[in-house]
């Protein structure tokens, strides 16, 4: 039984894909969301650190430079005594100004429109320097138009008592407000650094994470893959081929119970059995195949044989046909004289009156006729039964139709003691007849009895007519058997052709059976498994017929 981790990763391998993958973006997408979070706020930071601290910082910078050098200037100019001079310090000074107020005039644009972004202590020392500024300028003035009046000695006071203060309280301002520029850039790439290493941390935790979860999601469906295959890949396919190529030789491998390779072993072994019965049934098909074409050659040969006994007994037949036509027509010849014999005894009617003791005699031999007569036509009857037995005997004459000989042989006896009684009748008649010369005497003394006599004479003339009509008869009979024989003849010859046919069916099979012994004669199998050859159906049969106490060759009849 799969254990409980094998039910739960009983998933296709498709989904197993999936869900790598998409833990694999999941993980690349928190990734880019963290860095992109990351480099947002330190983007934040340099933008807050270039584009408006240092850009105030510039300017404040600025500021002091102009202030800086206009104090330069300042004093230059009070110190010089050449005009020339002067107003060259007095022309750097207003250009000085002008650079200031310039600057100036950025540095509050950027106070205004960026007023979320300027801290408290921003505004106050920015207060702070426009105050000083404008106190110390006025002294500045005061300096400048002392000198322009070449007052240098109240321009001297102004400078060193007003001026000169107002400039360094002027710069120290400039200075705060420049020290607290530094110290929000020092405070923003403190804050970048650190947003940095928590993001360098970060990373490597998500990188740690996707790297245990890619090892997990691998892991689970190579385990599963690796059991449901039960072995690696390429085992399989060289397994696969291996049942391609025919070669179901069962290897000694075990494999896990409900795997792949285990259901290959299965199939392997059921296309194994399956082939080898296949094999056997095969050389079944063969031996039985050869039996057949044995049997048929066997069987044609005796269809041949009975043909030629159909046509013998058709010969016979027709022979048994003249003889009976010749009996019927002996039998009418002694009708006709039995008649002539009748019109005789009626014309020698008054001699056989004389000769009544004579007749006595006739009457007697008379009673012995009519017993013979009635044998006659118990023959006749038997014939008549002999005659319809032959004609069911045609019918029944399928195979062999032996019984023709026995059936003609009956008919050709009887027809002999029909001739015998025809002849012993002619012996009777004819010592009646001498009986009647030797009593023409006595005619006269039996003329009572001479008409009994001739009563007698027409019985008997009518007994040798039904014996004369049981030949017609019987020769109506022996024909009819005849047309049965002939139509045996063409039974028999259309069974020879389907004889010759199943003999050429047989030798179709017997080749198709080698071809398909041949090509499972292509699978290699293990010898273990090899089904012994079954005896063929040809060899079984000798056996039986060389084991048989009764072994005896068929009886053909002749």
């Amino acid at each position: 039984m799969p254990s409980p981790l094998t039910a739960r990763l009983s998933l296709r391998f498709q989904h197993w894909l999936w869900l790598g993958f998409a833990a694999i973006i999941g993980l690349m997408l928190a990734v880019s969301v963290i860095g992109i979070q990351r480099v947002n706020n330190i983007d934040t930071s340099l933008t807050q650190i270039n584009d408006i601290n240092s850009v105030k910082q510039r300017h404040a910078i600025d500021f002091r430079g102009s202030v800086h050098d206009r104090a330069v200037a300042l004093r230059d100019a009070v110190m010089l005594t050449t005009n020339s001079d002067v107003a060259a310090q007095l022309a750097l000074i207003e250009e000085l100004a002008r650079n200031y107020q310039a600057t100036e005039v950025a540095l509050e644009r950027i106070f205004t429109e960026q007023e979320a972004s300027i801290t408290p202590a921003e505004r106050e020392a920015y207060a702070q320097i426009r105050q000083t500024a404008e106190t110390t300028q006025s002294a500045v003035e005061d300096v400048i138009a002392f000198r322009t009046n070449n007052q240098l000695a109240a321009a001297r006071l102004v400078l060193f008592e007003d001026a000169a203060p107002g400039l360094r309280q002027w710069l120290a301002d400039i200075n705060v407000l420049i020290d607290l520029q530094e110290a929000m850039n020092s405070a923003e790439t403190i804050h970048a650094r650190t947003i940095t290493g928590s993001f360098q941390a970060s990373m490597l935790g998500l990188v740690g994470v996707a790297i245990l979860i890619s090892l997990v999601i691998a892991a689970l469906p190579g385990r599963w893959l690796k059991r449901t295959l039960g072995a690696d890949p390429g085992d399989v396919r060289k397994r696969v081929e291996m049942i391609g190529a025919g070669n179901f030789r069962s290897g000694t491998q075990q494999y896990p119970e409900n795997s792949i390779m285990q259901a290959l072993d299965d199939m392997n072994a059921k296309l194994s059995e399956t082939v080898n019965r296949v094999r056997q049934a095969s050389y079944e098909v063969e031996s039985d195949s050869e039996h057949i074409s044995f049997n048929c050659e066997e069987l044609l040969g005796r269809v041949d044989q009975q043909a030629a006994m159909l046509t013998e007994t058709a010969s016979a037949m027709e022979q048994l046909g003249s003889t009976v036509a010749h009996n019927a027509d002996r039998a009418s010849e002694v009708d006709h004289q039995a008649r002539d014999a009748a019109t005789l005894a009626g014309e020698g009617g008054n001699v056989v009156r004389e000769v009544a003791t004579s007749m006595q005699t006739l009457n007697s031999r008379s009673e012995e006729v009519v017993s013979i007569v009635s044998l006659i036509d118990s023959i006749a009857f038997q014939t008549n039964i002999l005659a319809l037995n032959a004609s069911v005997e045609a019918a029944r004459a399928g195979e062999q139709g032996r019984g023709f000989a026995v059936v003609a042989q009956e008919v050709r006896s009887l027809a002999t003691r029909s001739a015998d009684a025809s002849k012993q009748i002619s012996s009777l008649i004819d010592a009646n007849l001498r009986q009647v010369e030797e009593s023409v005497a006595l005619a006269g003394q039996a003329s009572d009895k001479t008409r009994a006599a001739i009563e007698a004479i027409k019985r008997v003339t009518q007994l040798v007519s039904e014996i004369s009509q049981a030949g017609v008869e019987q020769s109506r009979a022996v024909q009819e058997v005849g047309n049965a024989v002939s139509e045996m003849d063409n039974v028999t010859q259309q069974n020879t052709q389907l004889v010759k046919q199943t003999a050429e069916t047989g030798i179709v099979l017997l080749g198709r059976s080698s071809q398909l012994g041949d090509a499972i004669s292509e699978f290699d199998l293990d010898d273990e498994t090899l089904l012994p050859r079954a005896r063929t159906s040809l060899e079984r049969a000798q056996e039986a017929s060389l084991t048989s106490p009764s072994h005896t060759s068929p009886v053909i009849p002749a």
